[in-house]
């Protein structure tokens, strides 16, 4: 994904505009084949997580430095007692080389205290040139309702900084995805709640941030702030990517031109255009439910003016979802035609072994095959929480699904795949919620096709 900029000037006040709602009928759903001529991967734990002080449950994607060494969050552990395993940690897998073959160590480069300096880390961490590592929290911060945060490196380890503390309302609340980065070290974000609207809960919509450096610290702006008003979406839950223009894309899991999924919508795509004044929103698609498609839990990635994505419900699948979300999941298209957009169901999940509720953005593999994870499904077909990952083979007409791995959760191997796959050569990375010895605390695994 691209982390270029071209954005408007920095001391440019923000006007956030609303046009051009790009909507088209969806294109006819893919013939699909499920579990195709299943291609096994070498499956790896290279961390098993312990809990407490060690850190459990990572969240979000991880990230690789030249070493091929890997870092990333676990929301939950950390040192501090007084946070009742909530605060959570960053740490960094070592990677080791010897004759027998890699070897990784685990060492934490920062636990949360779960006060002004955050708590629960979420959605992966991203890193500018220099090393310096960059997160959010879910909650702590000087306003009790989530941070921005950098670690920077230095010879007896990182330095912990907050860069901003989100105060509620009006500026947003519980960042609830990673950040992304251009090359002036601006930062974007998105916050699940705040924004001043109220939504479902009434706890806000939510809204998309800037953070841009300055010689001391850094200027925040809100772009938009989402609304309930049968068009715009809420509730972003996904990082955002950035174009070669600047323009930045990203989905909300409610929200849109529908009625269904619970009256609110069932989730967008949308695209922030930016001009002299700001940026200016288009709604590129409203997802309808079950069979096209519902809560785009999951970030994007743009190739060749088309975008890929995942919704966690919605399809053709009946044996999961709830009353208001239907359907096991699906996989995406949404490609630009015309004026306007028109999205293509590329597969339909169908639970079990075949895997549900893809909560975890698609990236590309080779020769235009789509590689994945699912959070549920797996373990051998007898329960929920264990997950797959997948490969998605384009065909003639349509796409055919092949199994990478079952998770099996108690076996070791982890359970509840979650955050986008991360590719090194030929392998890929990931981490697991749940799973691995000796307390099913989450692991850090590899793939080798």
């Amino acid at each position: 994904m691209g982390r270029r900029s071209n954005l408007y000037t920095k001391n440019s006040p923000v006007a956030v505009g609303v046009c051009c709602i790009l909507l088209t009928a969806a294109a006819p759903v893919f013939p699909q084949s499920a579990s195709g001529s299943d291609q096994k991967a070498t499956a790896t734990v290279l961390y098993a997580f312990r809990g407490q002080t060690d850190g459990e449950s990572p969240s979000g994607a991880l990230i690789a430095d030249a070493s091929g060494s890997l870092y990333g969050e676990t929301s939950s552990g950390g040192g501090v007692i007084s946070c009742n395993d909530t605060c959570g940690t960053v740490f960094k897998l070592t990677k080791h080389r010897s004759r027998s073959g890699p070897t990784y160590s685990e060492s934490i480069l920062y636990s949360f205290r779960g006060g002004t300096d955050g708590s629960g880390p979420i959605g992966g961490l991203v890193s500018d040139a220099s090393g310096t590592l960059f997160g959010v929290t879910t909650g702590g911060g000087s306003g009790a309702r989530g941070s921005v945060f950098e670690l920077v490196p230095g010879k007896s380890g990182y330095a912990h900084h907050i860069i901003y503390s989100f105060a509620g309302g009006g500026d947003g609340a519980t960042p609830g995805a990673g950040l992304v980065i251009d090359t002036s070290g601006a930062l974007y974000g998105t916050t699940l709640l705040g924004g001043g609207t109220p939504c479902d809960s009434g706890a806000g919509c939510g809204t998309i941030f800037k953070l841009t450096p300055r010689k001391h610290g850094y200027r925040k702006t809100t772009i938009h702030r989402f609304q309930l008003n049968g068009r715009d979406g809420f509730w972003p839950e996904a990082p955002l990517i950035v174009d070669s223009t600047g323009a930045l894309y990203g989905t909300t899991i409610k929200g849109g031109t529908t009625t269904r999924c619970s009256t609110a919508g069932c989730g967008t795509v949308f695209m922030f255009t930016p001009h002299r004044s700001g940026y200016v929103e288009s709604i590129l698609y409203s997802f309808h439910g079950r069979p096209d498609g519902a809560s785009p839990a999951a970030g994007l990635f743009l190739e060749n003016g088309a975008f890929y994505g995942t919704t966690a419900y919605g399809g053709s699948g009946t044996a999961c979802g709830t009353e208001n979300f239907q359907g096991c999941g699906t996989a995406f298209r949404l490609a630009s035609a015309g004026s306007g957009y028109v999205k293509s169901v590329l597969y339909n999940f169908q639970a079990d072994l075949d895997g549900e509720l893809p909560e975890a953005a698609l990236i590309p593999g080779r020769d235009g095959s789509l590689i994945g994870t699912t959070f549920w499904g797996g373990c051998g077909g007898t329960g929920d929480e264990c997950g797959i990952a997948f490969r998605l083979a384009p065909r003639q007409a349509g796409y055919t699904e092949h199994i990478l791995h079952v998770f099996t959760r108690d076996a070791g191997d982890g359970g509840e795949p979650a955050g986008a796959l991360l590719r090194v050569g030929d392998a890929f990375y990931g981490s697991t919620v749940l799973g691995g010895q000796p307390c099913s605390c989450g692991t850090v695994y590899k793939l080798l096709p």
